[in-house]
């Protein structure tokens, strides 16, 4: 009986050690996966702060053999500008704080926008950028994110940054788009040719150069084979389904557009140079720019 006690007691998380100190913790090793998610990008890559310094590491990252507890620490903001709103768990600072085995997520949150039924409905993200949607049928949100970078080849002699664009309204028709453009410095004849540009990823197209699926894009996805946030070759352009793991599910999706070749499409209708607006029309959301 007395065995079967002293051998519990072994096996539980942490032991209690006598010192010089006092009385302290020590818990057995444990392995903390530190991640980071917006509503619009999916996974991302966040640095990380440890106990209040730099780690060199950024999300998603595995921390292995811990003892006692630690802090990790993430941005206030992720890279496209969305705000920090709470970890998985419900602390809602960005400092967590950690003692056991567990994947612990940063969840950031861009700004969602009305859309609302009617013909003719207009939403603006920002006071540079308007939309108007011809016919909403079913109500929902839009998000738009304001970017320096996107997937996307890249857009020679590009004006301002690039608006990433999300929407699950239903909606017939088109929308027109309205873009306000920096044109300090541009004569009348170069705002003219200004045009505005959309461009719509392919499934599968993860790696540079972007604009088309080669054997780069297979050859990305089978490296990530079998990983997941923290955990093996992870890389999350990878994730081509989104379900938080690299699989042949991935592997199939790229297969299936192996080929397949993107650019971007003008959709200019009407550049306002005097009042320095560029005008456009589409049926669908992605990416949009101005070159």
């Amino acid at each position: 009986m007395l065995t079967l006690l002293l051998a519990s007691i072994l096996t539980l998380a942490f032991t209690f050690r006598v010192g010089r100190a006092g009385i302290g913790v020590d818990y057995a090793p444990y392995n903390a996966v530190i991640w980071a998610w917006d509503n619009v990008h999916g996974w991302l890559v966040e640095p990380i702060i440890m106990d209040g310094s730099p780690t060199n590491f950024t999300t998603p990252y595995n921390f292995t053999g811990l003892t006692t507890s630690h802090t990790f620490t993430v941005p206030s903001s992720d890279g496209f500008g969305n705000s920090f709103g709470q970890w998985y768990t419900g602390e809602t600072s960005t400092t967590i704080m950690v003692a056991s085995d567990g994947i612990y997520t940063a969840q950031y949150f861009a700004p969602y926008l009305n859309v609302t039924v009617g013909v003719n409905t207009a939403v603006t993200p920002t006071l540079a950028f308007n939309l108007t949607f011809a016919n909403v049928i079913t109500a929902g949100f839009l998000i738009a994110n304001v970017t320096p970078t996107v997937h996307a080849p890249p857009l020679l002699n590009q004006v301002g940054q690039y608006y990433d664009i999300n929407v699950n309204a239903t909606y017939s028709g088109g929308v027109s788009v309205s873009l306000a453009f920096d044109g300090s410095g541009m004569t009348q004849q170069q705002k003219s040719s200004l045009t505005m540009v959309q461009y719509t990823p392919i499934l599968g197209d993860v790696a540079t150069p972007y604009g088309r699926v080669d054997m780069k894009d297979i050859a990305a996805v089978a490296f990530a084979f079998g990983s997941r946030p923290g955990i093996g070759n992870w890389n999350p352009n990878c994730d081509i389904n989104g379900d938080g793991k690299v699989d042949m599910k991935d592997i199939a999706m790229a297969a299936a557009h192996f080929g397949t070749t993107a650019t971007w499409v003008n959709i200019t209708t009407h550049v306002d140079t005097a009042n320095n607006i560029i005008y456009g029309s589409t049926t669908h959301f992605s990416f949009i720019g101005i070159h």
